[in-house]
C-alpha cells in the first residue's frame, strides 16, 4: 500500500519505493528471526518450524509440486474476467491516459492504490507457500531468488495471465535445473542469472525501437 501511495500521490517511481520498502522489511525480518521469533533449536537467525498440520499439501510425492499450483492456475479465468469487466476497462483506459480516465470518473489515485495491494496481496500468498509447502520455517533468505524473479516472470509473460503462467513454468524450470547444468551439460549454472539479465535488456530497448521506428513512419 505505501508504494502505492507514494505513486499516486507524489508519482514516485513504484521501483524505487518497492525496492526500499524490501530492504526496510529484509532487516525487519532479520531483526525478528535473530529475537523474537528465533528457534531454540539452532543459534541460527531462522524461526521455529511449522506444525505438520498447517502445511500444503504436495501434489505428487517426492516433489516441490504442491496445491499453489492450483491457486495460480485459478487466477487465470479470475484475472481474464477482471480484464473483460468494467473495472478492467476503467484499468485500460487509465493505463492509456489518466486525463481521460477522470473524464470517464475513474479516480487515478484509488485505483493505484488498490492494483498496488492487489499486487502484494499476492506477493504474500506467494511467499506464505514457499514458506507453507516448500521450507517449512521461516529465514532471511527464504523469498532469494524468487522474489526478484517475479518480475522476469511478468516481462516473459507480456503482462497476459495466460503467458504469465507459461512463462513462471518455464522459468521456474530453468532456476530449479540450473545448478544440474553445470553437472550434466557442462555449463555454469551463471548462465541462468545471464540469460534473466538478457530478458531485462532486451525488454527495456523493445518499446524504444518501437517507439522510435513509429516516429519514422510519421
Amino acid at each position: 500500500m505505501l508504494p502505492g501511495f507514494l505513486k499516486a500521490r507524489w508519482t514516485v517511481n513504484e521501483i524505487v519505493s518497492s525496492l526500499a520498502m524490501n530492504f526496510i522489511m529484509i532487516a525487519v525480518l532479520g531483526y525478528l528471526l535473530n529475537g523474537p521469533m528465533q528457534s531454540d533449536f539452532a543459534n541460527l537467525p531462522q524461526s521455529d518450524s511449522l506444525p505438520a498440520n498447517s502445511s500444503v499439501p504436495k501434489i505428487f510425492d517426492g516433489t516441490r509440486a504442491h496445491m499453489g499450483v492450483y491457486i495460480a492456475l485459478m487466477a487465470i479465468p479470475l484475472l481474464i474476467l477482471l480484464d473483460k469487466s468494467i473495472i478492467g476497462y476503467r484499468l485500460r483506459v487509465f493505463y492509456a491516459n489518466q486525463n481521460l480516465s477522470r473524464r470517464a470518473n475513474v479516480n487515478p489515485g484509488a485505483y493505484t492504490i488498490w492494483m498496488f495491494v492487489l499486487a502484494g496481496t499476492g506477493a504474500g500468498l506467494a511467499g506464505w507457500m514457499q514458506v507453507a509447502a516448500i521450507d517449512h520455517r521461516l529465514y532471511p533468505g527464504i523469498a532469494e531468488p524468487i522474489g526478484y524473479a517475479g518480475l522476469f516472470v511478468v516481462f516473459l509473460g507480456a503482462l497476459h495471465p495466460v503467458g504469465i503462467v507459461l512463462a513462471a513454468f518455464a522459468l521456474g524450470a530453468l532456476m530449479h535445473g540450473g545448478g544440474s547444468l553445470q553437472v550434466g551439460a557442462g555449463v555454469s549454472a551463471e548462465i541462468v542469472q545471464v540469460f534473466l539479465g538478457v530478458v531485462l535488456i532486451v525488454y527495456a530497448v523493445m518499446p524504444r525501437a518501437s517507439g522510435s521506428s513509429a516516429d519514422g513512419r510519421k
